[in-house]
C-alpha cells in the first residue's frame, strides 16, 4: 500500500504532499520534516531506498528519486515493490514533462 507521495522542493518547501492513510495535518507536517530531513542529509551516491519508522504507525519504506530541484518520495509498506515504485516515479514525472512541456 501507498501510505504518502510528495514531492519537495531542495530547500525542503512542500510542492505536493499526499497521505492516504488518515493522518492530521500535525502529523502529516511532522512525518514531511523528518522525511525531508533525512533524504536531504543523504549523500548524492546513496541509495534511494531507504527502510524505517517515520511516524507511520508502521514500518514503511521511502522511495525516492531526484529530478532537477525536486524530490518526489513515496512512503510504501511491505507489499509493495520498491523498484516498482521508482518505476512509477519516473512514470509520473514524464506524464508531468509531457502536460507542463512549456
Amino acid at each position: 500500500m501507498i501510505h504518502s507521495f510528495l514531492i519537495i522542493n531542495k530547500s525542503g518547501k512542500i510542492r505536493l504532499r499526499r497521505f492516504y492513510d488518515g493522518s492530521t495535518l500535525e502529523q502529516q507536517t511532522e512525518r514531511v520534516q523528518k522525511i525531508s530531513k533525512l533524504i536531504s542529509s543523504r549523500p548524492s551516491n546513496a541509495g534511494n531506498i531507504i527502510d524505517g519508522d517515520f511516524g507511520f504507525d508502521e514500518k514503511v519504506t521511502l522511495v525516492y528519486r531526484s529530478y532537477a530541484t525536486l524530490l518526489f518520495i513515496v512512503a510504501i509498506d511491505a507489499a509493495e515493490s520498491a523498484l516498482a515504485t521508482i518505476d512509477l516515479i519516473h512514470v509520473f514525472v514524464r506524464a508531468l514533462d509531457q502536460c507542463f512541456e512549456k
